[in-house]
């Protein structure tokens, strides 16, 4: 390799970095307004559809996601929830997981759309199972 491919591979190297750290700002803003977001309308659905008888929580783990549940019922083991992810896909862009349904962080109707995957979870929440439930002949193990 000569002195000019060396430069013109710092120079693609040096352009390259500020366009990478603008993206990452951007997805920060992003997972940001998600993190105010999410807590939010949680909150609105518990006033609104359970009188204030759920309970709103979040997690962070170690592991970079974060973890929303909106669950109610006579005890949290007994009763349903709905659960929203923030995660991040291999190329690292953050989204939003509403029980199955993935919500893309740049989406300009994140709002709108979250609120419809909100109201879909709730007709259709989940809940938990014991860990050694029997299924179809044959016991899990935890």
């Amino acid at each position: 390799m000569t002195w000019i491919d060396e430069l013109r591979d710092q120079l693609r190297l040096q352009s390259q970095e500020p366009v990478g750290a603008q993206l990452q700002a951007h997805s920060n803003g992003e997972v940001r307004r998600a993190g105010a977001l999410v807590p939010r309308l949680l909150d609105q659905m518990n006033e609104e559809l359970l009188a204030g008888r759920g309970s709103v929580w979040e997690a962070q783990p170690r592991w970079g996601a974060r973890l929303w549940e909106l669950w109610w019922g006579a005890t949290r083991t007994e009763g349903q929830h709905i659960v929203v992810t923030l995660l991040r896909d291999s190329r690292g862009t953050a989204y939003l997981k509403v029980q199955r349904r993935r919500l893309a962080l740049q989406d300009p109707a994140l709002e709108r759309r979250l609120k419809w995957a909100l109201q879909a979870a709730f007709l259709q929440p989940g809940g938990y199972r014991p860990a050694n439930q029997e299924t179809s002949g044959t016991t899990e193990t935890p």
